[in-house]
């Protein structure tokens, strides 16, 4: 019985952390994709609007940190810029229209997405010719 409650409660812990990010895998287990959720501020359950949730990655050998809250405040961090780096970051609709696009200059680059509709986005960060893409669920 007590073997049954552990695994019960496992699975109930695994659920509950995988609703924070979500990752896709082709065939040969290459990630292909990245999906984050902000949720709405008036719905947030058990934390402030103002907590962060934050992921990492790993971009042309520099460390990417990306942060948001509730509200649609995204925060991209590269680790280690140098002034002779090359990056940008957009935000497109899925529909394909941008929502954001501009050039990353400093190593904190912050995208205020607060006032656009609930929709799916997709972010795109390119550092030195090196991409990654993130799939954003506004709620």
């Amino acid at each position: 019985m007590k073997s049954l409650l552990l695994i019960v409660f496992l699975m109930f812990s695994f659920i509950v952390k995988a609703d924070k990010i979500n990752f896709a895998y082709d065939e040969n287990g290459n990630r292909v994709s990245r999906i984050f959720t902000i949720g709405n501020p008036n719905k947030v359950k058990g934390k402030t609007a103002d907590a962060v949730d934050t992921y990492f990655e790993e971009l042309n050998k520099r460390g990417i940190k990306i942060s948001h809250n509730a509200y649609g405040r995204i925060q991209i961090e590269i680790m280690d810029f140098e002034s002779t780096d090359v990056a940008c970051a957009s935000i497109y609709s899925i529909g394909g229209l941008e929502v954001f696009s501009g050039g990353i200059s400093d190593y904190i680059t912050d995208i205020d997405i607060s006032a656009k509709t609930s929709g799916v986005y997709i972010l795109t960060i390119v550092l030195n010719g090196e991409q990654t893409v993130w799939k954003i669920i506004k709620e």
